[in-house]
């Protein structure tokens, strides 16, 4: 039985993703900065947007490999008639709109 190597192990594997600096983005710079991607042996930049726009057009051109994005984004980006269409893929849900900072 042949066990591949997940992708993430090959030496040189880096991940661009962006996101716009908002509360519900945390989630990524807080695992930066515990160490979280390095942990799992992923080189990940994080590149910061000013706007969902240019986040979209970004992943859609493949100048980022993934971004943190509104819910309905990916949904649109695929379904799209104004521009290319882009094939893409949801890992994962960051926030279901129940952010906040208690004191």
């Amino acid at each position: 039985m042949v066990h591949p190597t997940p992708l993430h192990k090959h030496p040189g594997f880096n991940v661009r993703l962006g996101f716009v600096p908002l509360l519900d983005s945390a989630p990524l710079i807080v695992a930066r900065e515990l160490g979280l991607f390095d942990a799992e042996g992923l080189d990940v930049e994080l590149v910061r947007e000013g706007s969902w726009a240019s986040l979209r057009d970004k992943v859609s051109f493949g100048l980022l490999d993934g971004g943190h994005m509104l819910a309905p984004m990916p949904l649109s980006m695929s379904l799209a008639s104004d521009r290319p269409k882009v094939p893409i893929v949801v890992g994962m849900v960051l926030s279901r709109n129940g952010n906040g900072i208690t004191l």
